[in-house]
C-alpha cells in the first residue's frame, strides 16, 4: 500500500514539473556536492528511495517498520527526518528559532524550502549543498543500520555526519575536488607506468592519503626488484 507521504511526494513532483520545473532541477544539477548525492537528492524528491515501505511493497522484506525507532512504517520523510536518531542530529545543526519551520513543514515544501531558500539552516555558506550532504549521510548510516548491522548513537551520528559534510564542502571550497573551474584549465594525458631498475636494486613504490578534519592517515608501499617481483 502507497502511504499518504509517498503520495504526497508523487503529487509534489508533478506540481514542482508545472510551476518551477526548469529552476527546482537546475538548482540539483548544480548542487556542490558529489554526482552520486545529486542523485540521492532526485530519487528522494520523487519518493524512490529503498525504504522498509518501499522494499515491503516489493516482496524484499516482510518489515516495514523504521529500522532505529521501529514505531512506524520507515519512509522518505520518516527516515531523513523525523526519525528520532534523524530528529536528534537535525536538533543540533538547526538553530533553535528556526526549528519549528524547519520541522513543522510537510514533505511537500521541506525539500523545496532547503534546496531554494539558502537562509533555512542557518548555515554561513552553501546551506544547500551542506543540506544534500547531510541527508545523503544520514541516508548511508541508515543503509550500514539495515545492511550491516552498524549502529550508531544519536551523538556519535551526529559527530559523523557534519565532519563528513563539512570535509566536503571545505575541499570544494578550496578547489581540491568537483569544482568545475578545474576543469577549465588546459589537460595533457601522461601515461605512467612501472620501469624497472638495474639488476641488483630494488624500488619502492608509495602512495598514501589523510583526512584534513580527522588527522586520520594512512599510507603503503610495494618493493621490488628489478624482474618486477
Amino acid at each position: 500500500m502507497v502511504s499518504f507521504q509517498q503520495v504526497q511526494l508523487i503529487r509534489l513532483s508533478h506540481q514542482w514539473t508545472r510551476q518551477n520545473q526548469q529552476v527546482f532541477w537546475q538548482k540539483i544539477l548544480h548542487l556542490n556536492v558529489p554526482e552520486r548525492v545529486r542523485v540521492f537528492v532526485w530519487l528522494a524528491v520523487k519518493g524512490k528511495l529503498s525504504t522498509n515501505s518501499v522494499r515491503k511493497f516489493r516482496h524484499l522484506t516482510y518489515d516495514d517498520k523504521c529500522p532505529e525507532c521501529k514505531e512506524v512504517p520507515e519512509t522518505n520523510f520518516h527516515c531523513l527526518r523525523d526519525c528520532v536518531v534523524a530528529k536528534a542530529v537535525w536538533s543540533k545543526i538547526i538553530p533553535s528559532n528556526r526549528q519549528q519551520q524547519f520541522f513543522g513543514v510537510e514533505v511537500d515544501e521541506w525539500f523545496q524550502k532547503n534546496l531554494m531558500d539558502n537562509s533555512q539552516g542557518g548555515w554561513p555558506g552553501d546551506w544547500a549543498s551542506y543540506f544534500c550532504l547531510l541527508t545523503w549521510y544520514i541516508w548511508k548510516c541508515r543503509n550500514d543500520t539495515v545492511f550491516k548491522g552498524i549502529r550508531m548513537s544519536p551523538s556519535t551520528l551526529h559527530n559523523y555526519v557534519t565532519s563528513k559534510a563539512s570535509e566536503w564542502i571545505k575541499a570544494w571550497e578550496s578547489g581540491k575536488v568537483g569544482n568545475r573551474s578545474i576543469n577549465k584549465l588546459p589537460r595533457s594525458e601522461i601515461l605512467i607506468s612501472w620501469s624497472a631498475l638495474p639488476g641488483g636494486y630494488v624500488k619502492l613504490n608509495s602512495d598514501g592519503a589523510a583526512q584534513i578534519t580527522s588527522g586520520v592517515a594512512n599510507a603503503r608501499g610495494v618493493l621490488r626488484n628489478s624482474y618486477g617481483d
